[in-house]
């Protein structure tokens, strides 16, 4: 499963051209943690991201790979998404895979300076593998330094459980780059 599920992202990958078909590329890092996404718009109403996480917390390596479907809304002061993603996370002793709902929205408070949020729950009906709930909550405050590029610093959580087993996938702050293409 493992090897069939990396070839596959790999080359889902590779079918999309960063030139011709990313709208942002985000980079996210900490001490215990890098993330990188590519999300790009169907249209001025749907959006789709991919994205791999890799942290190193509670001394166990985790990775998160992800894919999501959004519809999506934007005007000058105001961004946001809902939808779903189909999630992977894999340790070195247990695997788990299904999908995750929810959204982001993203506000700007003055010109060029935004606050965020994000959140995504998979309950036991929509995962398989070793536990049986998801979440991904983050929170973040953003600058636009340029036109095609922003700068933010956030506070995310993001976890699987297993009844009273948790899995910490990754619980801390983290610095963003997103770039505009």
């Amino acid at each position: 499963m493992k090897s069939w599920f990396t070839l596959a992202f790999t080359t889902l990958f590779s079918l999309f051209s960063l030139q011709s078909y990313a709208d942002s590329f985000d980079l996210a890092l900490s001490n215990e943690l890098v993330e990188i996404e590519f999300e790009a718009d169907f249209s001025n109403a749907y959006a789709f991201d991919l994205s791999y996480l890799h942290s190193i917390y509670d001394d166990r390596s985790k990775n998160l790979t992800s894919a999501g479907f959004y519809a999506r809304t934007e005007n000058d002061v105001l961004r946001a998404k809902l939808g779903g993603k189909f999630i992977w996370v894999n340790t070195s002793d247990s695997n788990t895979y299904g999908v995750a709902l929810g959204g982001s929205i993203i506000g700007y408070v003055i010109p060029k300076l935004w606050l965020g949020g994000e959140a995504y729950y998979s309950p036991k009906i929509l995962l398989g593998g070793d536990y049986s709930t998801f979440y991904d909550i983050s929170a973040n405050i953003g600058y636009d330094v340029m036109e095609h590029a922003t700068v933010y610093l956030g506070y995310r959580n993001l976890a699987a459980d297993e009844d009273k087993n948790t899995l910490g996938i990754y619980k801390g702050f983290q610095l963003g780059f997103r770039f505009r293409i």
